[in-house]
């Protein structure tokens, strides 16, 4: 038997004899039942069998069907291809709606088949693990779906996939795994879900669960879904552990000694910003109470109340009033991400509470500026005990290693003077004058590397008055 490896875009495109579809279908359906979501198999008219690497261990006597009835229609020797269970599942599904069939709709009642759809959503998320990807995008044209993973901050993948297919695995993950969606699904809203999946066991891995974000919103001509994978009860680190700059760690230890004011955690999607918002957490000592308003809650953080908060702006400006109601030393944002949390975090630190939160920003400068985008106005940032500092971070991906490159800046009075110009060059150029280093030059220090430190490289670079990296 001839044996060969086959990629998931050689089988795109692939025609399924219709006798051989039912079959396969047929099969695919019955280990579904019997919790055997490792086997799967199809064959085409091309002459390739094509079955997932558990199946000649677990069912070769489907295996040797499937085989005889390609060598009976074609004639000729059959080639062995051995591809993912998901892939030949999601295969099958666009074969079975080419040849009429309904597909992941063909009930009696003319709802969904659940089920099927749920193997979908499964078949996808074990692929993204499988892969070590910390997102998955899916794009919804009025033909198809095009699916990518987010692997190590790049993304990979544009795989084409059936729409109906898709849209229902969606459904269903609203519908069925989440507790926190309560409307009916609908291509043209925007929505955001917590989900929790359960993953079988199969003959490579245990049981797995998984949680996962997913938020929904309406495109040209379509709509895009980013489901973001969480890890479950993930504990919180320590700033050793996360390899930070001893200096990096000398600062962040200066701020946490202040009892009122804004300390910011920046970095773009991705980069390892509530990790070290946990971290920092874990910093202040039991005299002090913290509520911590997440959305998800991603990591248990010993000693800190943490409250989950529905992503809507006005529900986390209205859960951060509520906690300035309960007597907080520290209250910890998960994200600042709209102008009312922007502005309800800045209350919060006026009325003499210590304030930590992320932001996506590139850079610590840039975070200012991302600030005022959101409505702040520089004056009240550069009050006295308002803005205590920033800490900006950027993960650098080389092979299995990943590097964390940290920059930092306090809020001292030559600070707040070029603030108060909005004199943003300047600034940075005092700070390098004082011995201060960018992410950029930490980069360049710790490993040799020349040029830009950051992937696209003009992420340190702002307009239009914005500076340039030192």
């Amino acid at each position: 038997m001839a044996e060969a490896l086959v990629e998931s875009s050689e089988l795109q495109g692939c025609v399924i004899p219709p006798s051989i579809l039912s079959y396969c279908l047929e099969l695919s359906e019955r280990w579904r039942s019997n919790a055997q979501p490792e086997l799967a198999i199809l064959a085409t008219e091309a002459g390739m069998l094509v079955c997932s690497p558990a199946v000649p261990r677990q069912a070769q006597l489907e295996m040797n069907n499937v085989k005889q009835m390609l060598q009976e229609r074609l004639q000729r020797p059959v080639v062995t291809a051995f591809a993912s269970a998901a892939n030949i599942r999601s295969l099958l599904d666009e074969a079975e709606r080419e040849h009429g069939g309904d597909g992941l709709l063909s009930q009696p009642n003319g709802q969904m088949n659940t089920t099927r759809a749920q193997q979908t959503l499964t078949d996808l998320v074990s692929e993204a693990l499988a892969m070590q990807a910390s997102d998955i995008h899916l794009r919804f044209t009025p033909v198809r779906a095009v699916v990518n993973f987010r692997v190590k901050g790049r993304l990979i993948g544009a795989r084409h996939r059936s729409r109906e297919a898709m849209v229902e695995s969606i459904a269903a993950a609203l519908n069925t795994y989440s507790n926190d969606y309560r409307e009916v699904f609908n291509e043209d809203s925007c929505d955001s879900a917590s989900i929790e999946l359960l993953l079988p066991a199969t003959a490579e891995h245990e049981a797995q669960r998984v949680r996962l974000r997913l938020q929904k919103s309406p495109i040209n001509h379509g709509f895009a879904v980013t489901l973001r994978l969480l890890p479950e009860q993930q504990q919180a680190l320590s700033l050793s552990q996360l390899n930070m700059a001893a200096d990096v760690q000398a600062g962040i230890h200066e701020l946490i000694r202040h009892r009122h004011g804004l300390i910011l955690i920046v970095g773009a999607t991705g980069h390892g910003k509530t990790t070290t918002l946990a971290a920092v957490n874990q910093l202040f000592g039991a005299d002090r109470k913290i509520i911590s308003l997440e959305d998800p809650i991603e990591i248990v953080q010993p000693g800190v109340e943490q409250r989950w908060v529905d992503g809507q702006s006005e529900h986390f400006s209205e859960h951060i009033k509520i906690a300035l109601r309960e007597d907080p030393d520290v209250i910890s944002i998960s994200e600042i991400r709209d102008a009312q949390t922007a502005q309800a975090a800045l209350m919060a630190a006026l009325t003499g509470h210590l304030v930590t939160a992320t932001l996506h920003a590139h850079d610590c400068i840039g975070a200012i500026q991302r600030l005022t985008n959101l409505g702040l106005r520089i004056n009240e940032l550069i009050a006295t005990g308002v803005l205590q500092g920033i800490i900006a971070q950027h993960l650098v991906h080389r092979g299995a290693e990943s590097l964390l490159v940290a920059e930092y800046v306090l809020m001292d009075h030559p600070a707040r003077r070029f603030l108060r110009r909005e004199d943003y060059s300047g600034w940075r150029d005092y700070l390098c004058q004082q011995g201060w280093q960018s992410m950029a030059a930490r980069w360049r220090a710790q490993t040799g590397a020349r040029g830009s430190l950051s992937e696209p490289a003009q992420v340190y670079q702002y307009q239009p008055e914005g500076p340039r990296a030192c």
